[in-house]
């Protein structure tokens, strides 16, 4: 399974624009693509990637950004939930 995302919240900020949302993974699922397609922004200045899951060793992803694209990659192998929030145009 794929991760699947909602938007929960989109507004501007000035010449910029934010956007939250949440997201689900099924185990096994190990790198998370949010795109333009995704969130609708082209450049990225800010963003968050939080895990809803607690616990001891609970892992941050390794996060790349390019363009308007983050990649985040951990290992998965419970499943994980989270929200992410991106800032940019």
């Amino acid at each position: 399974m794929a991760f699947a995302f909602t938007v929960t919240n989109a507004h501007s900020e000035g010449n910029l624009r934010s956007v939250h949302g949440t997201f689900t993974s099924a185990s096994g699922d190990h790198t998370m693509t949010l795109d333009n397609a995704t969130h609708g922004l082209n450049y990225i200045v800010d963003y968050d990637i939080k895990l809803d899951t607690g616990g001891v060793g609970v892992q941050n992803p390794k996060v790349t950004v390019s363009s308007g694209t983050i990649t985040a990659v951990w290992d998965n192998t419970l499943g994980y939930a989270g929200k992410f929030y991106v800032k940019g145009r």
